[in-house]
């Protein structure tokens, strides 16, 4: 049984043909007289409305299309609460907390987004608030405690 290779696949190879037989010219052939057009108006016209053409001044308008919807304004990131969750993010203490603050302040006054910044620049601040208050807490109890005896 043998198979013939896929044209389509680019993996197989197609046989080369090996003989080349040249073509003979079987009778000579004239050029065709050119044909000339058909009168103006020998096929007809047709009826008004025929072929699912609109006719009347409709047939020139466009067609009303709805406008584009207006693309919503996206409320810009307040700067405050940036700032605040940046430097809640470098261990400062209390400059995230004014930051976070003022930038509260100011979305509510003003619209913008970034509450959840602002809130977690916060956060961050109070956190390490409370961090350095332990630390110093410590460092002045071992103090006393180290001078004490």
């Amino acid at each position: 049984m043998t198979t013939h290779p896929d044209p389509q696949d680019p993996t197989t190879r197609l046989p080369v043909p090996t003989r080349v037989v040249p073509v003979q010219p079987t009778q000579a052939s004239t050029p065709a007289a050119p044909t000339q057009a058909p009168a103006p108006g020998a096929y007809g016209t047709p009826t008004p409305g025929a072929y699912g053409t609109p006719t009347g001044p409709a047939a020139y308008q466009a067609p009303a299309y709805a406008p584009y919807p207006a693309v919503p304004m996206v409320p810009r990131t307040n700067g405050l609460a940036i700032a605040s969750l940046i430097t809640g993010l470098c261990g400062l203490a209390i400059v995230p907390v004014i930051l976070g603050h003022m930038g509260l302040g100011q979305i509510r006054r003003t619209g913008e987004s970034g509450t959840a910044l602002a809130v977690i620049g916060l956060v961050l601040g109070y956190g390490m608030l409370a961090l350095y208050a332990i630390l110093v807490a410590a460092a002045v109890g071992g103090g006393i405690w180290l001078f004490s005896s």
